[in-house]
């Protein structure tokens, strides 16, 4: 009976094991097929993407730089010296990739943020030292997660900024003429704007960025500027705390819409003489360049502009004014009138200051409120809401300004050209 007892406690032990070296197998076959790193490489570059982190580790195997992903921490938002916001970026507005799988140089990873599904390409060139990362879902059209506010806690911020203090100790970013940022610069007090979230296509210049030595460097590009926001955020690194550039989606009209794409180039000589050159070279590569003689060619009035003295009167521009210039030795001028919107056509220029100016070989211009509506015009004329831009909200936006203390609203594209060529037309009719 005890015999029995036993073999019969033998046999349950036996089962149990048994079961849990099944299960045991298959959590290693599960880890096995779902590794928690993928490397791909070519002759310039090596490429590590860390799961679920999301994180790349990118070796630049010319010079023997390591360029290091790291998590932002934490994210700022200024409103003056010295007023400068800090906030904890929390771990739910992170993205965490769920799969990855590799086809030789390219990773395909499954990404979750905030509850929403995304999908990851990472495809880098076989014969450059460059890597394109492109985000993008199954349901573009599904509303998206966002929530008003702060946009570098409550939008998605991917994929992260590379660093090497030895390599990319300065940040060269395309704003105004072009301005360098130590990474080392961490007081958010000594330079409030820094902090300020910028949508891409509005303040730089070109949608680029990089990190650099004046030699060696990485560029930022980002391919799909118009839903994005240029953000500076803190991240934690083995050497301290630095401070760099972030991409900050933005929603499009409350949803994905389209995929977005960023494309890393690593240089091993030349600094941010060379990124903007290579970013030259890809406009070029997609037809969106045009050089100074192809624009001449097609309005040979564009080389006036080269020179030319910008004119700005607060007053009505009369003959005597544009004879004066002339007499004075101006041989290029952009003579601007400086009323627009729904002003008449030569309110603010008199037609005898446009025949001098022409005479001169002066350019004319147009005060660019073209594109606004002013409040006061609205009160005149309501039907001009028809032709303003309107938000996701479905309301219409005032946005206030210096010259109307009612606000104005933003003119929609599609209506500038009928706006120019009224203007123009009775510029040129005789009342």
């Amino acid at each position: 009976m005890t015999l029995w007892t036993g073999d019969r406690f033998f046999v349950k032990r036996f089962r149990f094991c048994v079961f849990f070296a099944v299960l045991a197998s298959g959590v290693a076959v599960a880890r096995a097929a779902q590794p928690r790193e993928l490397v791909m490489s070519n002759a310039a570059l090596r490429v590590r993407l860390e799961l679920p982190s999301g994180r790349l580790t990118v070796t630049d195997q010319r010079v023997g730089i390591v360029w290091r992903q790291y998590v932002p921490a934490r994210s700022a938002r200024g409103s003056a010296w010295g007023k400068v916001k800090v906030q904890k970026i929390p771990a739910a507005r992170l993205v965490q990739l769920t799969r990855a799988t590799q086809h030789d140089n390219t990773f395909r990873a499954q990404a979750n943020w905030n509850g929403h599904p995304f999908d990851i390409t990472y495809e880098l060139s076989a014969d450059a030292p460059q890597l394109t990362v492109t985000i993008d879902t199954s349901d573009r059209n599904r509303r998206l997660p966002w929530k008003p506010g702060w946009a570098g806690v409550t939008m998605m911020i991917y994929p992260y900024a590379f660093v090497n203090d030895e390599a990319g100790s300065e940040l060269a970013v395309p704003i105004d003429e072009g301005v360098l940022w130590s990474i080392y610069d961490t007081d958010p007090k000594s330079d409030y704007r820094r902090w300020n979230s910028w949508w891409l296509h509005q303040r730089l210049s070109m949608p680029w960025w990089g990190a650099t030595d004046g030699r060696r460097g990485v560029m930022t590009e980002v391919e799909t500027p118009f839903d994005c926001l240029f953000s500076v955020n803190w991240v934690e690194t083995p050497s301290g705390e630095r401070t760099l550039p972030h991409i900050t989606w933005l929603d499009s009209k409350r949803t994905w819409a389209y995929p977005r794409r960023v494309t890393f180039r690593f240089f091993a000589d030349g600094g941010y003489v060379a990124m903007a050159k290579a970013f030259r070279r890809a406009e070029q590569a997609r037809g969106t360049f045009r050089s100074w003689t192809e624009k001449v060619r097609a309005n040979p009035a564009v080389a006036r502009l080269r020179g030319a003295l910008d004119v700005w009167h607060q007053q009505e521009l009369t003959q005597q004014l544009i004879e004066a210039l002339k007499e004075a030795g101006v041989r290029n001028a952009i003579v601007a009138k400086p009323r627009g919107g729904n002003a008449a056509a030569t309110e603010g220029i008199t037609p005898g200051a446009i025949r001098a100016a022409v005479q001169a070989g002066y350019l004319i211009g147009g005060y660019h409120n073209f594109t606004w509506i002013q409040g006061r015009w609205v009160k005149a004329d309501p039907s001009l809401k028809e032709a303003a831009v309107v938000p996701a909200s479905g309301k219409l936006k005032w946005i206030k300004n210096a010259w109307d203390p009612l606000g104005r609203l933003d003119r929609c594209p599609a209506a500038h050209r009928d706006v120019f060529v009224r203007r123009a037309r009775e510029a040129r009719e005789p009342a």
